[in-house]
């Protein structure tokens, strides 16, 4: 059961147009590394907790 939808943040998208667009720094590359590494773990957690039975 999934509590929360998962959706891509606004930081995310923006990322990466730009790095299909210029060439990014390697702060702004590792900040975008680090945001999509997160969203894909959240992702992967709702995926495997979405099988869990909650009992009252």
């Amino acid at each position: 059961m999934c509590y929360k939808p998962r959706i891509e943040s606004d930081e995310i998208k923006i990322l990466r147009s730009l790095n299909l667009r210029m060439k990014l720094t390697s702060k702004e590359k590792h900040r975008y590394h680090n945001l999509v590494t997160g969203y894909e773990g959240e992702v992967m957690f709702d995926a495997w907790t979405e099988k869990l039975v909650r009992k009252a």
